[in-house]
């Protein structure tokens, strides 16, 4: 009993250790955005790029990927030699990507691909990928439509296991209410099959809905994730 209790007792400081270290790297981390802005507030003005620069990767490295983001847009472009505008681009990339922004993501890269950013082999990489891997997204208004029939959105959306649910449940609560009709318990239908089914056909719809946008997300990130992989290789 006592080993145990020892074990659980290392296993708790061992846990509180690392949690205070991973505490004060982020104190570290933001003490060092915190000095960037400060001498970029003091400093001259040659030295904005690179302490903007120097700014964005400590956000990065903490998974501040919205703030990194607005400090990368404060970098003048038209300051920069060739590989720096790489290195901001990419890094503007990997904001817009890991803060979920897919839309941005692609009209950013589109634009650094016509201001020739990246490298001709790099292009042509992230244009053949285009090609081969055009975007299907899935509609959700028919996703709506089809979801008069509970659970024909969900398998349009290619969850069919979330479409079997809900026709199941459904059917379940339309025949319990047919059920309750024909035996004369016309409150005992209306209640238990007609209000309980708006209840569950409205759900049925609002889920089908999300499925979709659940999918069409998935597909854009899978999309994005293997051209920021061309671009962070290049």
């Amino acid at each position: 009993m006592q080993v145990k209790q020892l074990f659980f007792f290392l296993s708790a400081c061992l846990f509180l250790s690392i949690s205070a270290a991973d505490a004060q790297d982020l104190d570290s981390l933001a003490f060092a955005t915190a000095e960037y802005e400060l001498q970029l507030y003091d400093g001259a003005s040659e030295d904005a790029v690179s302490l903007l620069m120097a700014k964005a990767s400590c956000q990065e490295t903490a998974g501040l990927w919205t703030e990194a983001l607005e400090t990368y847009g404060r970098i003048p472009m038209f300051l920069l030699d060739g590989e720096s505008r790489r290195d901001v681009t990419s890094g503007i990339l990997r904001c817009q990507f890991n803060s979920g922004l897919y839309d941005e993501f692609e009209t950013t890269l589109n634009e650094a691909m016509l201001m020739q950013i990246f490298s001709d082999d790099v292009c042509s990489m992230l244009e053949s990928y285009m090609e081969s891997h055009p975007v299907r997204l899935r509609n959700e208004d028919a996703a709506l439509l089809l979801s008069a029939v509970p659970g024909f959105g969900h398998f349009y959306a290619g969850n069919p296991l979330q479409g079997i649910g809900h026709l199941a449940l459904n059917g379940a609560v339309i025949a319990a209410g047919v059920a309750s009709f024909c035996s004369g318990l016309y409150v005992c239908a209306f209640l238990g099959g007609g209000m309980v089914l708006a209840r569950t056909h409205s759900q049925n719809s609002a889920s089908a809905v999300k499925a979709v946008a659940e999918h069409n997300r998935d597909v854009l990130r899978n999309r994005c994730a293997s051209m920021l992989d061309i671009v962070l290789r290049s």
